[in-house]
Parts: structure tokens; C-alpha cells; sequence
């Protein structure tokens, strides 16, 4: 009996990336096909079984964090990456690494998938692997145009997901923060618009990650707060931003007159998502993921073992 060609094929990509150890490039040229075409071979081989991997942590430490936090804090799963002591982005690329994995996983035909921006985010998609998923649609959950220096490249990241899932985007193209309650009015009105937002209250799966408030913090630097304003939320207790929505250590809105100029999926639409994942890393974010756990803005939560170890204290 012949053997399948194509099962054939997926044993040899399988077979030179994982015991000859070639990279995806040095495959491409091997066998004649793109590297992007050797990406989706090696998942296939891992879908159809070819390719077992296997994580045997012989203190079974990672496990035992990530259940204590289910359990402490009510979450749908927790997934705990090693901290790097001495680089903050090689945290943020393994967070990227882990939270890419678990929503190529978790995506389904017909699901509607609300994304955030930020640098973690840009990590997550860095690491997605190509997947095709039919009917499957991607929002922008908050506002990124900026007239500062800084970009957010909030649609950026959201476009890369859709196109990483072959799926249908839309984009919140306004700031994340608008000048009065006015303006935000006037914008959410537009029906395009409108019609977007709703879409976040529909929302199967929201990632996002959480900011902190300091003076190099995304918000600060995009320019959408004013010297003013960041006095009034320091003074009224602000830790940091989930989805640019401003809170306190206890989970609460910090100051509702500025969450009423906000552009970004609401709280409420966090909190019904069957999955609404925090995608959060780095010891100067304990404050304000333990803020959001508070809240109950997220049931998953992808972190570094350096914060796990903080919040189970």
C-alpha cells in the first residue's frame, strides 16, 4: 500500500524541525514551499497527532501556580510563563508565545474575537500561528488614533489577527479618549461606529493586556492625558488601565468622567465574554492585574511566575 503523499510530507517537515532542528526558512528552501506553507505543515502534523509534544516539569511547579490561581481567584484557566530577571520584552515575548498557543486552541468557526493594543499585544500576535477559521470575525476593543509621536498601532494589531485567522475586521478608527462627553456622543452615533461597538458586546473572546499609570505608560505617552488630568487620577487612587478604562486598587472606575470619554469595549462587555483574557507580565504590573482580578474583569489570565507568586501571597 502507497503511502499518502501529504501525511509524507508532514512526517519529513515534522521530522526536520524537530529532530534535525532546521528552522522554518532552511525547510522552505528544502522542499519547495514558503516558510509560511512549513508553518502550517508543522501544525498540522501537531492537529493530526504526527507531532506529541510533551512538557514534563519535574516539580510540577508551573501547574501547581496555575491551579492555585484558578482557585484563589475563580479563574476559567491561568497559564504561568517563566519571568526573565533581566529583560522585561523577553517576559513579554514568552507571554506573547503562551497566550498565542492558547487562542489558537481556543478559536472556533463563527466566533467573534475583540483585541486590544499595547505592546504585550503586539507580542501575542508576533506569535500566532496561520489558521483559517470560517465566519470568524475580529474587533478593535478601544481607540487608537493619536496625534502625538506615539503610535499605539492599535488597528495594526487587530488587522494581523484578522489576517492571521483569515477572519473579517473592524476598526474603532477615533482616539481611545475624545475631548468631552460631546464629542464621544456625536462619534458613537455614526452607525459604522455604533455597529462596531455593539460587536463588542457580543463578543465570544476579548484579549487584553493592562497598563500601568506612571509617566511612560502607553496612555500618558499617546498623549491623551493631559498633565492635568494625570494629577486628578493620581489623586484619585488610579493603579492603571484595562482597555484604557482607568481603575483603582479595589477594581473601580477612577474617575467617570473620563471613563465617559472613553472609546473602548465597557467593563460590562469584559465581564459577559465566555473567555475575557488578561495578557499581563512584569513585576510593575502586580498592582493593577490584582486591581482587575478585583473587578472581575477577566476569567483568564496569562502571567509570569514572578506576578503569580505575588497575587497568590
Amino acid at each position: 500500500m502507497n503511502p499518502d503523499p501529504h501525511i509524507a510530507l508532514l512526517v519529513e517537515t515534522a521530522r526536520l524541525y524537530y529532530i534535525h532542528q532546521m528552522s522554518q526558512q532552511q525547510i522552505a528552501g528544502k522542499i519547495g514551499i514558503s516558510r509560511p506553507g512549513v508553518s502550517r505543515l508543522l501544525q498540522q502534523a501537531r492537529d493530526e497527532g504526527i507531532v506529541k509534544i510533551e512538557i514534563v516539569d519535574p516539580a510540577s511547579r508551573g501547574s501547581h501556580i496555575e491551579q492555585a490561581l484558578k482557585e484563589k481567584f475563580k479563574l476559567k484557566n491561568a497559564i504561568v510563563v517563566p519571568a526573565d530577571p533581566h529583560s522585561v520584552q523577553e517576559t513579554k515575548k514568552r507571554l506573547g508565545q503562551a497566550a498565542a498557543v492558547y487562542l489558537n486552541g481556543l478559536v472556533f468557526d463563527g466566533c467573534t474575537m475583540a483585541v486590544s493594543w499595547g505592546t504585550t499585544m503586539r507580542e501575542v500576535v508576533n506569535h500566532l500561528t496561520p489558521r483559517p477559521v470560517k465566519n470568524m470575525t475580529v474587533v478593535q476593543a478601544v481607540g487608537g488614533i493619536t496625534h502625538a509621536e506615539f503610535d499605539p498601532h492599535a488597528s495594526e494589531i487587530a488587522q494581523r489577527f484578522g489576517e492571521n485567522f483569515r477572519a473579517k475586521s473592524f476598526f474603532l478608527l477615533l482616539p481611545a479618549i475624545v475631548d468631552s462627553r460631546t464629542v464621544k456622543e456625536a462619534m458613537v452615533s455614526d452607525k459604522r461606529i455604533y455597529e462596531t461597538l455593539n460587536m463588542l458586546k457580543r463578543a465570544d473572546i476579548v484579549v487584553c493586556s493592562a497598563g500601568t499609570f506612571k509617566p511612560d505608560s502607553l496612555l500618558i505617552q499617546a498623549d491623551y492625558l493631559s498633565p492635568a488630568e494625570v494629577d486628578i487620577l493620581g489623586r484619585a487612587g488610579a493603579v492603571g488601565d484595562i482597555c484604557c478604562r482607568m481603575i483603582t486598587e479595589q477594581g473601580e472606575i477612577c474617575w467617570p468622567e473620563l471613563d465617559a470619554r472613553t472609546v473602548a469595549a465597557e467593563f460590562s462587555d469584559l465581564k459577559k465574554a465566555p473567555y475575557s483574557i488578561a495578557v499581563a507580565g512584569g513585576r510593575e504590573k502586580e498592582t493593577v492585574i490584582r486591581a482587575g482580578l478585583a473587578g472581575g474583569y477577566f476569567n483568564v489570565l496569562i502571567t509570569d511566575d514572578q506576578i503569580a507568586e505575588c497575587l497568590l501571597q
